[in-house]
């Protein structure tokens, strides 16, 4: 499976003259090259990556990038009151498990909402 590219582009309209980013890919099933055109280049870039972490499917890399904008608490606030309502722990071991869910979860997901999160 090939990788993802993207260029940056002119459009030749004096008019409508603006920087445009376009992405193109070749899609896995068809092999048929595939692109898409953004006006912010943080944005391509973003897509870029996605495609290449859901090996060139667009559908796949689409879900994903909706999952990742879904509303609802992050997971470290869910993970934060959870261990704030543990029943029989004390203090010391509430705060063992906060320190926990800080050096392990907080850095690899704790700012994604829960909901981009499936079984």
């Amino acid at each position: 499976m090939g990788s993802s590219s993207w260029r940056v582009w002119s459009r030749d309209n004096a008019a409508t003259a603006r920087r445009r980013t376009a992405v193109v890919w070749r899609d896995p099933t068809t092999a048929k090259k595939q692109f898409l055109t953004f006006d912010d280049k943080r944005q391509a870039e973003l897509t870029v990556k996605l495609l290449n972490a859901n090996g060139q499917h667009l559908s796949l890399a689409i879900e994903v990038a909706k999952a990742t904008r879904t509303d609802g608490p992050a997971v470290d606030d869910v993970v934060d009151e959870h261990i704030g309502l543990l029943m029989r722990v004390g203090d010391d071991t509430r705060a063992g498990y906060r320190l926990r869910a800080r050096d392990h979860i907080g850095p690899h997901i704790g700012q994604m909402p829960v909901a981009a999160h499936r079984r």
